[in-house]
């Protein structure tokens, strides 16, 4: 007996061991949970918790609830931080509700943009994704399933998937059993921030115990989560969700924008607020050190903290910068890091030169707060634009005969800082349309083809009435763009001779330039110069933005094309002669300075953009740099004012400015280019191609003195020795401060730095460079070539046809759209609601699809030929509230049993995962249904775009007539939609419904069974 008792207290132990060890196995990796046993919300999730669902109810599951779906959307979650691209582990229970041996029954299981477990046709298939160089996207199905089609309705089965990037495998588990491993190459490079994790979209049935794992399990962990999944979910550590909360945050008080900006050497007052988040005293050792941009320690304290449940507690600690920069105080505790604020330090040495090459677009709505924020920093170049509307038509005029100069206190707070503005002729009040529009629509995209008559009185009235406060006037801004013109190039070329006539007679000293053009669309800008836009200017404006990923050489190259493009267009079609360039519109995009921001919307910081401030004020002020070597008069930054605090835009966008309205590091590196380059003028460029040594030396106009701006490419350092260099009298860092005399040699990093020269010859400067010595330290990152432009085939993925038209092609039927269509493939005039495709002119329409009989993916369509229907051939509504094309059409009649539908379709301005509009099904019962049209799901922008391939396929369609002069692929998408709940009734009607969602839908047909 004892010798029983011992052996029984012996595997109690083990048994006991075992399962702590299968506890802390299930536990390892986990990074997303969800039972379903009560809601649809997970238990665990590392990232965002947040879940977007239909009508999906709880129903008994293989263990506790399970969520029942309709076979539509699905459950949508947020991918960042719950799923990893490189290797890991996700696996469910599933019931279906109908038979899975159905051709035409397709779904998806599990997906994450291009790591998807879909069933298509008979197959499942468990497949990845990604770029093939020279293929473009392929999709790898090669683990393929076709067991599961035994499954009957009503039977539970448990599905794992595997995968492992850097072993090059993935791996499908079938009821705790390896049906197959796959060695692939094809797996995801990343996954945007903004993509979803799907489970269950388009299944019937219902789903339960849904894990991911940031790891592969092995065998015998995956055939136990089958055989125990009641034990299973037992051992899941939910405390993890409690944990995950961090009880300690911090609020981010927005400041005035003056209070942002200190003298270096005197202290800025940090205001902290600490908060508790838990329903606990919290007491925490913090140190908060300050950090400049290079995230260099410039000083620290140490403070024990207590606070009370739910509690809050602020303090002030007054930091002293000791340069010039942009500067934050960072707050680490228990192994944990957040930035809590964030300034600037700069002293104002020298007035700005009214010429400056610097312009800005800075907020000047808020009281001229920012104005007196960006005169601190010694900025003054205006742009009247969005962040300025004095001379808008809408502003000036918003009713006939009412001239009210609306915006007139904008202009007022700029020129309290003497700052000198370029005036916009732009926007056309509902009034001045050329075909009238309704009253009281007006703002910024109210950009109509006016009537020349009245527009010519409006001009000539804003330049007479700020002559003496405007001496530069920009005619529209970016009238290639639909939404910003509403017309024809040769409509564009008219309203330029007449705002050239009208300024010129008004005020002949005044400098004219048109027109905020947008470097790409070179054939809608050869019509419109044939037409006379470049007549009579004194100069010409574009818009060049810029990237902290494109080396400068590439960004040079292009912008220097773009340049003698213009020009070309001046001399051949202005008056003979080149013309000064204005770039009036152009930013970088970067992530904002904050580290350790927690706002519920944002992905864990792991997820996402790396940080590139620091990148950013590098790159910046080497564009400015590029711009000003190819002879560009003036560049106007955009924008200075503060970003939005919600949503993924507040962590990355092209503010100059953060969330608490600090300048941000590229705004700080602009500043100190242009004090050290006010007052001079480009005199040359020296490059060194293998080394990627850059130096562009500047003469100043008052001064017998050289400034040289010195870099090389990323990473590297080089030991320049400049042969017979005249005396460096200073030399400054990327913000403006002083660094030690060089000796006879210079270290060039990818920091940007600037020298000052005794010599008021560029000519010896440039020489003593392009003779130097160059000794590579570190050699910089290799430039890539860029990729080819090729229009041979579109990069798209394999796809299927659709098997049910196959099989039964005698029930296959048309659905008559002809006297629902109002407009044509073709559009001669942008935004006039008649015309043709999407309304955005003729240089931005489908013309080149061929009409007819056709067939796509085993459908067939008869796409109406316009010809033959009154110049009509499809049906294209509003994407906005304001626009003239009609919100729906209805009682499109079918008069028939149907069980699937096929709608060709398409969208204009697109954005992903957005409901765009609605497929209205009405039965002769009296019963509906609704099929809704997604961005992403089953439709996409007709210039490219990702869908669901399970039930949707993409058209190629090669156009010739496009703003580039050259062809290009634009896209429609078939989506096949099978009736749920009413199928094999008779369909009386369909109705088309567009959302307003700021996305144009298109059908080009309906093709039904």
């Amino acid at each position: 007996m004892k010798y029983i008792r011992h052996m029984k207290k012996s595997c109690l132990l083990l048994a006991f061991f075992i399962t702590g060890l299968a506890s802390a196995g299930i536990n390892d990796g986990l990074l997303f949970y969800a039972s379903f046993d009560k809601t649809v919300e997970p238990e665990v999730a590392l990232g965002a918790r947040t879940v977007k669902a239909g009508d999906v109810r709880t129903v008994p599951g293989k263990t506790g609830g399970a969520a029942l779906l309709d076979g539509s959307s699905g459950l949508v979650y947020t991918v960042p931080g719950n799923i990893e691209m490189d290797r890991g582990t996700a696996a469910l229970w599933a019931r279906a509700d109908t038979d899975m041996a159905s051709d035409g029954y397709n779904f998806s299981l599990i997906r994450a943009q291009h790591l998807a477990l879909n069933k298509i046709g008979r197959k499942l298939f468990f497949m990845t994704g990604n770029n093939v160089e020279g293929v473009g996207f392929k999709w790898d199905y090669g683990l393929m399933n076709q067991e599961f089609l035994k499954f009957k309705p009503g039977e539970w089965h448990h599905y794992c998937i595997v995968w492992d990037k850097l072993n090059g495998y993935r791996s499908l588990y079938v009821d705790g059993r390896l049906f197959r491993r796959h060695d692939s190459a094809h797996f995801p490079a990343g996954i945007s921030g903004s993509a979803a994790l799907e489970v269950g979209t388009g299944f019937r049935g219902a789903v339960d115990e849904f894990h991911v794992f940031s790891r592969p399990l092995d065998a015998a962990e995956i055939e136990k989560m089958y055989i125990d999944p009641a034990g299973t979910a037992r051992q899941v550590d939910r405390s993890a969700a409690e944990t995950e909360i961090e009880p300690i945050g911090f609020n981010i008080p927005v400041l005035p924008p003056q209070q942002t900006i200190v003298n270096p050497g005197e202290p800025f007052q940090a205001k902290i607020e600490l908060l508790n988040r838990s329903g606990r005293p919290q007491t925490r050792k913090f140190t908060f050190t300050l950090r400049d941009a290079y995230l260099n320690d410039c000083g620290s304290i140490r403070k024990e903290i207590t606070l009370e449940p739910r509690g809050t507690c602020q303090f002030t600690w007054p930091v002293i910068p000791p340069k010039r920069g942009s500067f934050k105080v960072e707050a680490a505790w228990d192994g944990k890091l957040r930035d809590v604020t964030a300034f600037a330090a700069w002293d104002k040495r020298q007035e700005p030169d009214p010429e400056s090459f610097f312009g800005n677009h800075v907020n000047a709505w808020s009281n001229g707060a920012f104005l007196e924020q960006a005169d601190r920093l010694g900025q003054n170049w205006q742009r009247n634009h969005n962040m300025l509307q004095t001379t808008w038509w809408t502003r000036v005029e918003p009713h006939e005969g009412e001239r009210t100069h609306d915006n007139d206190f904008q202009l007022r707070a700029v020129r309290k800082f003497n700052m000198p503005v370029l005036g916009q002729l732009f926007t056309t009040p509902y009034w001045g349309a050329s075909e009238r529009k309704e009253r009281g629509k007006g703002g910024y995209y109210t950009c109509w083809n006016p009537d020349l008559a009245k527009f010519d009185r409006y001009v000539r009235h804003t330049v007479n009435r700020y002559r003496n406060e405007i001496r530069h006037w920009e005619i529209w801004n970016e009238p290639g763009v639909s939404m910003f013109f509403g017309g024809t190039p040769e409509q564009f070329g008219m309203l330029v001779r007449t705002a050239v006539r009208a300024v010129r007679e008004t005020d002949p000293d005044a400098i004219v330039m048109a027109a905020g053009f947008t470097a790409p669309a070179a054939a809608w800008q050869l019509r419109a110069a044939k037409a006379g836009a470049f007549r009579g200017l004194d100069a010409i404006s574009f818009h060049c933005y810029q990237n902290t990923v494109t080396p400068i050489e590439h960004f040079y190259d292009s912008l220097r094309q773009t340049v003698d493009r213009f020009q070309e267009l001046a001399v051949a079609y202005g008056d003979g002669k080149k013309l000064p360039v204005w770039d009036s519109e152009g930013g970088i995009g970067a992530t904002t300075f904050f580290r350790g921001l927690d706002m519920p919307f944002l992905p864990p910081e792991s997820k996402r953009d790396k940080d590139n401030s620091l990148e950013a004020a590098k790159q910046c002020v080497k564009g400015e740099a590029v711009r000003l070597a190819l002879g560009i008069v003036r560049h106007f930054y955009y924008l200075q004012n503060p970003p939005n605090r919600s949503g993924y835009g507040m962590y990355s966008n092209t503010s100059a400015l953060d969330i608490n309205n600090a300048p941000r590091p590229h705004l700080m590196s602009r500043v100190a280019m242009q004090e050290q380059l006010d007052y001079t003028d480009f005199a040359a460029l020296v490059r060194q191609e293998e080394s990627r040594f850059w130096a562009v030396v500047f003469k100043h106009r008052f001064r017998p003195e050289c400034r040289v701006m010195l870099w090389t490419g990323e990473n590297g350092n080089l030991k320049v020795t400049p042969r017979n260099l005249p005396e460096c009298r200073s030399t400054a860092d990327l913000f403006g401060n002083p660094l030690p005399l060089p000796g006879k040699s210079i270290i060039v990093t990818d920091l940007p730095q600037y020298l000052t020269v005794a010599e008021s010859d560029p000519g010896k400067v440039a020489d003593a460079f392009r003779q130097a010595r160059i000794d590579v330290t570190v050699p910089p990152q290799q430039l890539k070539k860029e990729a080819n432009e090729d229009g041979e085939a579109p990069p798209l993925p394999p796809q299927t046809d659709f098997s049910a038209p196959l099989e039964n092609p005698a029930a296959v039927f048309q659905v008559d759209l002809r006297r629902f269509c109002n407009m044509d493939f073709a559009d001669d005039a942008a935004n006039d609601g008649k015309g043709g495709w999407t309304d955005e002119g003729d240089l931005n329409d489908l013309r080149d699809f061929k009409p007819g009989r056709r067939n796509f993916f085993g459908v067939p369509f008869d796409v109406i030929e316009p010809g033959k229907n009154n110049g009509k051939a499809v049906i294209t509504l509003a994407g906005k509230q304001d626009s003239p094309l009609p919100r729906a059409v209805r009682s499109i009649p079918v008069n028939r049993p149907a069980s699937i539908l096929y709608f060709l379709h398409a969208a204009s301005w697109a954005q992903a995962a957005k409901d765009i509009a609605r497929y209205e099904l009405r039965y002769s019962d009296g019963a509906s249904e609704t099929a809704g049209v997604t961005t992403g799901g089953n439709c996409a922008n007709w210039w490219g775009g990702t869908v669901d391939p399970l039930h949707t396929r993409i058209v190629p369609v090669r156009v010739t007539n496009t703003m580039t002069g050259k062809p290009a692929w634009r896209y429609l998408y078939l989506y096949e939609y099978r009736l749920t709940k009413h199928r094999g009734r008779e369909l009386r009607s369909i109705d088309f419904i567009s959302e307003t969602a700021g996305s144009t839908p298109v059908l080009v047909g309906i093709t039904g069974m």
